[in-house]
């Protein structure tokens, strides 16, 4: 069967690419803060950032294919250097991890 990470799982569009996923026969690990909206047995939440860099390696441990959808959606976050931080620091360290897996 084939593993799946998606990194910001329980996020609105996230959320819908697990369920697609697991309709498709998938087994799922989401990377991601919040917990998945609703608690499924193919899905295995890690709790956690993708600025974690060891978090992401273990997160991707065993996976086939990466989905990253992780990040800060919109400027208007009250610091505005978290934007930057997660969304090119989080992309950063994902696509550096899968590289070396």
């Amino acid at each position: 069967m084939m593993r799946i990470l998606v990194t910001g799982g329980s996020g609105f569009i996230g959320k819908h690419l697990v369920s697609a996923l697991i309709a498709r026969g998938r087994q799922v690990r989401v990377l991601d803060l919040q917990p998945p909206p609703r608690a499924l047995p193919q899905v295995e939440h890690v709790s956690g950032s993708v600025l974690d860099r060891d978090l992401v390696d273990r997160a991707m441990d065993g996976v086939d294919e990466i989905y990253h959808l992780a990040g800060l959606p919109g400027m208007w976050v009250p610091r505005k250097a978290d934007f930057h931080t997660v969304n090119f620091g989080g992309t950063e360290i994902v696509i550096e991890t899968a590289n070396a897996a």
